[in-house]
């Protein structure tokens, strides 16, 4: 993993997660929080973003849910696979917790056909 932490202080932060540690550490938080986003559950809040309604939101193959870090992985790496600071969250509540929502991340409408004129 000490390779993996100079790629990270290096810039590359894809190489943490590409490794096994962090693959494994993924199924495991997953089957730890039972495949369910916390945050809409109400389980779980980063303080900042109140939660405006409860839903089940359960990870599927097709849409697995994220795997977050509550602390920074890039400020404190020594936390990024310990299970406190793990959360399992849908796409939707990952998107809020990093503060990027905006047009940009919803998904465009597909047209059936192409538009000419």
């Amino acid at each position: 993993m000490e390779e993996v932490h100079n790629e990270v202080l290096s810039g590359n932060i894809h190489a943490f997660y590409v490794s096994r540690e962090w693959k494994d550490k993924k199924k495991q938080i997953r089957i730890r929080d039972n495949n369910l986003c916390q945050r809409c559950l109400g389980n779980w809040s980063d303080g900042k973003h109140p939660i405006e309604k409860i839903k089940l939101t359960r990870g599927t193959k097709e849409k697995p849910l994220y795997v977050h870090h509550i602390k920074p992985m890039k400020d404190y790496f020594e936390l990024a696979l310990e299970d406190d600071n793990l959360i399992s969250l849908c796409f939707e509540c990952h998107e809020i917790v990093e503060e990027r929502t905006g047009n940009r991340f919803k998904p465009k409408k597909k047209y059936l056909t192409q538009e000419k004129w």
